[in-house]
């Protein structure tokens, strides 16, 4: 009996010890970026071309500071913070980090990540054999911008005449 209850002892200590572990490696994602999470385990294919990607992105551009995003963890947090802000906003603590300096690189950056040519694409009838260009992640992408452009109070840009507009003064020399 002594032996029983010192095997269930074991038992919840080892329970006791894998489930903090899985509470300590859990991270809060946005809306979005756990749709990414749900859609690699349905179909296990697009984590496997993600993961080629953000490999290839790094063989392309192997500096950190221009290139950040090393891992599937990192870009699953980039995805999740680009969700709700800003691009260039977003690393403002990482003012080394060139990608976040302004909206056009970090844009770029975003698409840089998922622009890689994969081999297993080529042949596919695809714009660019990328996974940017791959059912179902493109889906995924497609309503990901619909979802960051609504994140946003619009504007009604296109009808503020000109002469309206605020003026800046600005040095030429």
């Amino acid at each position: 009996m002594e032996k029983l209850h010192y095997f269930f002892s074991i038992f919840l200590l080892f329970g006791w010890c894998f489930g903090c572990s899985d509470a300590a490696n859990q991270v809060d994602y946005h809306p979005m970026t756990v749709e990414l999470i749900s859609l690699m385990k349905t179909e296990p294919g697009v984590q496997k071309l993600l993961e080629q990607s953000i490999e290839r992105a790094k063989i392309a551009n192997p500096d950190p500071k221009t290139n950040p995003i090393q891992s599937l963890e990192q870009y699953l947090e980039f995805v999740s913070n680009t969700e709700k802000g800003m691009p260039w906003s977003l690393y403002e603590q990482k003012d080394s980090i060139e990608v976040y300096s302004d909206i056009s690189k970090s844009l770029r950056y975003f698409y840089f990540l998922i622009n890689q040519p994969l081999p297993e694409l080529a042949g596919k009838g695809l714009y660019n054999n990328t996974i940017q260009f791959s059912e179902p992640f493109v889906s995924w992408l497609t309503k990901f911008n619909k979802e960051w452009g609504n994140t946003f109070p619009q504007r009604n840009l296109g009808t503020t005449p000109i002469t309206n507009l605020p003026k800046r003064t600005v040095s030429l020399g």
